[in-house]
């Protein structure tokens, strides 16, 4: 039996970034809380950008209302470990898009392949979007010592990222287009919202 084709390997010198601890998992009641306060923060948002648009009309802005955001919340409260869709990395085509996809640099990408190489960690794909208008929303992706700033749209963003077993996906609101940073991500059920978040606010999804 002919053995896989191993992943070429470019020799860089460097130093890994030293993998996150994983976190315990958030009870449905954390979640809830945590998603709340980010709520008020976006609501509050939604209100100060309400005002300014008096003023200065944009073309595009999120416009949630409470009802909406306390809905999402208690959705969010009740979402379990998402299960992502593996990368093959097998196949020499998927796994040379997949870590494309990721942006590294050229230590962190001869770190991964060597980490792949000795089956050490997983690729998954994971998908995020704008829930709502694209209005020019950043979030911060961070897992498993890897990270990275996305700009979202209502098309979904797809990349890889770095899973070793269930793991937590925290997500940061960098820029707010207005409105509150309104966001999604794909599971296996389809497209789900997360709670609006306010800028520097935190929210993580738990995966495998």
């Amino acid at each position: 039996m002919m053995k896989p084709e191993r992943i070429p390997e470019r020799k860089v010198e460097t130093s890994q970034e030293p993998v996150r601890e994983k976190k315990k998992e958030l009870t449905t009641e954390e979640k809830r809380e945590r998603a709340k306060k980010g709520g008020v923060l976006a609501l509050t948002a939604v209100a100060l950008f309400a005002l300014s648009q008096l003023i200065f009309p944009p073309a595009k802005v999120d416009a949630l209302t409470q009802l909406e955001v306390h809905q999402i919340i208690e959705g969010y409260a009740q979402l379990g470990q998402i299960a992502l869709p593996a990368v093959n990395i097998k196949k020499k085509r998927e796994a040379a898009i997949a870590i494309k996809s990721m942006a590294l640099n050229h230590a962190a990408e001869q770190s991964l392949i060597e980490s792949l190489n000795r089956d050490e960690t997983e690729l998954r794909w994971i998908e995020l979007f704008d829930t709502h208008a694209e209005d020019g929303d950043v979030i911060r992706v961070s897992t498993g010592g890897y990270s990275r700033v996305i700009g979202i749209l209502n098309a979904p963003v797809r990349f890889a990222i770095p899973i070793s077993g269930p793991q937590t996906v925290e997500i940061e609101a960098v820029t707010d287009g207005g409105g509150g940073v309104t966001l999604g991500v794909t599971t296996p059920s389809g497209p789900y919202p997360l709670p609006p978040l306010a800028v520097g606010q935190l929210i993580e999804v738990e995966v495998r």
